[in-house]
């Protein structure tokens, strides 16, 4: 190994052990707080916005990419 690969190598390391050291430190201090976008509610009431399921347009030009997507799952349940 040249010196030049060994001082890449240990360059990456240091910023591997920095990102690792960075997301400890940030687990410890419990960052990032809770902004304004996320539900402040902690309790499970649920009194945000609900999410309504809403049916999808039917597209005749997706149903070919549909059958190819069925077929493919039943080749990979086969194996």
């Amino acid at each position: 190994m040249t010196t030049h690969a060994r001082n890449w190598l240990k360059f990456g390391s240091l910023v591997g052990l920095a990102f690792v050291l960075g997301l400890f430190f940030a687990g410890l201090l419990n960052l990032p707080k809770a902004s304004l976008a996320q539900d402040r509610d902690r309790g499970g009431r649920g009194t945000g916005t609900p999410i309504l399921p809403v049916s999808a347009p039917k597209i005749p030009a997706a149903r070919p990419l549909a059958e190819l997507s069925e077929a493919y799952a039943a080749v990979a349940q086969a194996v």
